[in-house]
């Protein structure tokens, strides 16, 4: 390993590189919730399945991360779309 690669590093507010093991970088990626992930809230008596509940904190999850992502790697939280849209009115 070179000398001036740098194994910790902070990529954003939420990913942290922690690690590197041979050809892998392990990663951290800090996430909140106002939800218990392993007794998510029931809201049945709205009329709003539980399994809906549920499949939307993921979503949400989902969608956070995938936008901390795209600020890591394509240095805009919109992602590859965006980049090339711009790209492409140059």
């Amino acid at each position: 390993m070179e000398k001036d690669v740098i194994v910790k590093r902070k990529l954003s507010n939420r990913i942290e590189r922690i690690g590197l093991r041979e050809f892998t970088c392990d990663y951290q990626y800090k996430f909140s919730t106002n939800q218990w992930l392993e007794k998510i809230d029931n809201y049945e008596y709205f009329g709003i399945a539980h399994n809906e509940v549920k499949q939307r904190v993921i979503d949400s999850l989902v969608n956070e991360f995938r936008i901390s992502l795209n600020s890591v790697i394509f240095g805009d939280p919109a992602g590859r779309e965006y980049i090339e849209y711009l790209e492409n009115l140059k």
